[in-house]
């Protein structure tokens, strides 16, 4: 071990010792910690425990009361809900979608159009649709509802594929394969979301952590009293690889649109050469990183849309992939 695995300390005080361990019971039901597993589900079950609360309690404590404050993860959580969450909030954050920052919600800057900012990927006559990949690690039965997830088969490698669809008012519409839902609301600087899913309101807070080639976990804490799946207030979401549609918005005849603003800097393909579908045909570097754009289908590159350094609007056209 090369470091203290006591990473911070919560503490709680009051007139009386069960005011005192309420403040802490939900203090801990506020923590938030990402990047490591904690103990803070069992700490606060111990805290919330009966016979903590009445005092007196020994080093004895947890060969009594073990199977009481033991976490167990629920393997049949259905988390969809908690999926559609955390692609919607990595979408308006990707897409710089955040009320104070010029985003939804924001008063008009020199410069800068709100109108634009706030349908984010949606572009003029058409829906955009494009996938979303996530991690599964572990897959269980609770992915059932997932398309392309067999429980059965499922490895800690696994990944399933759903598709988002963005609409003229800034909401998606995520499709699990058996299951829909729409996802609307806002995100603001301070990692708070406000969203609808379908007619439920969720309240909470956010963190995107970012990985290599686009890969990225999303933490999601409900507010105390509301719940993802009906019983879980916290939730972690896995994307595998880029979760902009492979790195490339699609409109389904074959062009691919600037998933946000951004600089051209490479092109892998040129004009009428063939491509395969998935092949990187362009690099865009938008928000310090480069994002592959890929050919959505098999063909033949036309109507690029710029040279290596233009700058380019969410929403441009990027090239078309025309049937050979």
């Amino acid at each position: 071990m090369y470091y203290d695995p006591m990473i911070s300390k919560l503490i709680a005080y009051d007139s009386t010792r069960e005011l005192a361990i309420n403040k802490l019971v939900k203090a801990l039901r506020n923590y938030h910690v990402v990047g490591m597993p904690t103990n803070i589900s069992f700490v606060e079950k111990c805290a919330d425990h009966p016979a903590f609360r009445e005092g007196g309690v020994t080093t004895g404590f947890l060969d009594i009361y073990a199977d009481d404050v033991k976490v167990v993860l629920d393997q049949d959580r259905d988390m969809n809900v908690a999926r559609g969450v955390a692609a919607f909030a990595k979408f308006l954050e990707d897409e710089n979608r955040v009320e104070g920052k010029g985003g939804v919600g924001a008063e008009e800057e020199e410069g800068h159009s709100n109108w634009s900012t706030k349908q984010g990927s949606w572009v003029l006559g058409a829906d955009v649709v494009r996938p979303v990949n996530f991690d599964l690690e572990g897959a269980d039965e609770g992915d059932e509802g997932v398309e392309g997830v067999d429980s059965s088969t499922a490895t800690a490698t696994a990944t399933a594929t759903a598709t988002a669809t963005c609409h003229k008012d800034g909401a998606f519409t995520f499709d699990f394969g058996n299951n829909k839902m729409m996802v609307s609301g806002t995100i603001s600087k301070s990692k708070k979301f406000v969203v609808k899913v379908n007619n439920r309101n969720i309240v909470g807070t956010y963190f995107v952590e970012r990985g290599v080639n686009g890969e990225a976990t999303v933490s999601l804490w409900a507010e105390p009293g509301q719940f993802f799946d009906g019983t879980e207030s916290f939730a972690s979401v896995k994307f595998k690889g880029r979760t902009l549609g492979e790195g490339s918005g699609m409109v389904g005849n074959g062009s691919v649109l600037a998933p946000m603003p951004g600089k051209i800097t490479n092109f892998a393909v040129a004009e009428g050469e063939e491509v395969e579908e998935g092949a990187v045909v362009m690099t865009l570097e938008a928000m310090k990183m480069e994002h592959p754009i890929v050919a959505p289908k098999a063909g033949i590159v036309r109507n690029v849309g710029g040279v290596v350094g233009d700058l380019v609007s969410d929403g441009n056209l990027l090239f078309v992939v025309e049937d050979e």
